[in-house]
């Protein structure tokens, strides 16, 4: 399925589920719904941006270290002890990532803040004319916050355990394939 088919659905699917939810549940547990999605999205969002980052920043520099010990002990195999020219770094092309990823946050955290705060306007609205007033959406809150607790703590023990050590690079697969596009 294309992305564009993807981003058109999913609109329409999750519309479809608020319904379902309302009418299956009530008022109360859709406007709890709503306030769930809303602040885990920000959360997310934000999570995925930094922490996560972080992560995969670290991921990667530990893969292309291991790659490139690698790809220089194949290369000293074939080659002999010959000096490696050093590249040129380009803080061009360093610069120009840095300012799309900025810009790529920036229009994300602003997406996903209006969405958020349309999301916890809309359920206070629904507490309130469920005739549950400022309690309900007092104790509505403390619950999604509680409950975001917990899912932080699962979502940052889950990037440093596990995606911290995921190995997306086969080594073996790409020095095979330097070796027999060159050698």
């Amino acid at each position: 399925m294309k992305q564009e088919t993807i981003m058109k659905v999913l609109p329409i699917v999750g519309i479809i589920l608020l319904i379902s939810n309302y009418l299956v549940f009530g008022i109360k547990q859709t406007a709890s719904m709503i306030f769930m999605i809303a602040i885990y999205s920000l959360f997310l969002g934000s999570f995925f941006f930094t922490f996560g980052a972080w992560v995969e920043e670290q991921t990667v520099k530990e893969q292309i270290n291991s790659l490139t010990k690698e790809c220089v002990k194949i290369y000293r195999l074939f080659i002999g002890d010959s000096k490696i020219s050093k590249m040129e770094e380009s803080d061009d092309t360093d610069k120009s990532v840095e300012e799309k990823n900025k810009k790529t946050i920036k229009q994300a955290m602003t997406v996903l803040g209006i969405g958020c705060a349309i999301g916890i306007v809309l359920s206070y609205m629904l507490c309130i004319i469920s005739r549950g007033g400022n309690e309900a959406f007092k104790e509505l809150v403390i619950k999604n916050i509680i409950v975001l607790i917990f899912v932080a703590i699962t979502q940052a023990t889950f990037f440093y355990t596990v995606s911290r050590t995921y190995k997306s690079l086969d080594f073996n697969k790409i020095v095979r394939e330097i070796i027999q596009e060159n050698f």
